[in-house]
């Protein structure tokens, strides 16, 4: 059985790395370092999830979620990000986000248990 596809966008090289070493066991996880790469990327492939940080210096996270949700609307998209303030989790749900989940990633049962959720896994 082919492993489900997991989009992993941040900036920071340090997170692309965590996700990819909690996750690469069970998921392929590519690497993307800007919002820009993500549509270029998925042009060609379709992920099963996209892990997408909150602040991106190319494109925001808000324009981001726009055009996913229209052009890739059956993508789950997880929003990542180090930001906590009260009113984050009603912005990522009004964006259209699935679910969320807090840097720095160091959890790796949560991160699990959240992408098995929204990612279809039949296993």
């Amino acid at each position: 059985m082919n492993k489900k596809i997991i989009f992993s966008v941040d900036d920071a090289e340090t997170a692309l790395s965590i996700v990819e070493e909690m996750l690469n066991d069970r998921y392929t996880v590519i690497s993307i370092k800007t919002v820009e790469e993500m549509f270029e990327r998925l042009q060609a492939t379709t992920p099963d999830l996209i892990l997408l940080d909150y602040y991106m210096p190319d494109i925001s996270c808000q324009m981001a979620m726009k055009r996913l949700k229209i052009e890739y609307g059956a993508v789950p998209v997880i929003v990542v990000s180090a930001s906590n303030y009260p009113d984050l989790m009603d912005e990522i749900n009004a964006m259209g986000a699935v679910d969320f989940i807090s840097k720095p990633i160091n959890d790796m049962e949560t991160v699990f248990a959240k992408v098995k959720k929204w990612i279809k896994d039949d296993r």
